[in-house]
């Protein structure tokens, strides 16, 4: 490896390394930020290949975090996924993520308490609850 080549390493990890300490960020966050300060492609792959062996890079287990975050902040599978998709993961991380979720139907009923019966459909929605939740919670309180 050329001494170019190891500064340009260097300061990758550096650069990636102090993201990391501001927050948890997804491989494609973290290889555009890396991309976006000028780092060759391939300081960008050795660096993201040596944080994810190291376990400080993890699609997975952040995936999984954040969706429960969001649910336990009332949100629905499509709000979640819309946000971890924004946030660069791939759609299988996603759908795993979603997968260990407690179910939707279960979260909808337990963010709809004390929410006033006739803005509750349109509350559901905007949280991105589907509509099968939706309908459920509706038809329970209704009932």
């Amino acid at each position: 490896m050329h001494d170019g080549d190891q500064s340009g390493l260097e300061h990758a990890r550096e650069i990636a390394l102090g993201a990391l300490a501001r927050r948890d960020l997804s491989e494609a966050a973290l290889r555009a930020r890396l991309h976006s300060a000028g780092i060759t492609s391939a300081a960008v792959d050795e660096t993201l290949d040596a944080l994810s062996r190291t376990g400080l890079v993890d699609d997975p287990r952040l995936a999984a975090s954040r969706a429960a975050k969001l649910a336990d902040r009332g949100y629905g599978n499509d709000a979640i996924e819309s946000r971890l998709d924004h946030e660069g993961f791939d759609p299988s991380v996603i759908r795993d993520a979603l997968r260990n979720l407690p179910p939707e139907e279960e979260r909808a009923l337990a963010f709809s308490v004390g929410v006033d019966q006739r803005r509750l459909g349109p509350i559901l929605f905007r949280r991105g609850f589907g509509e099968a939740a939706v309908e459920l919670v509706l038809a329970r309180r209704e009932a």
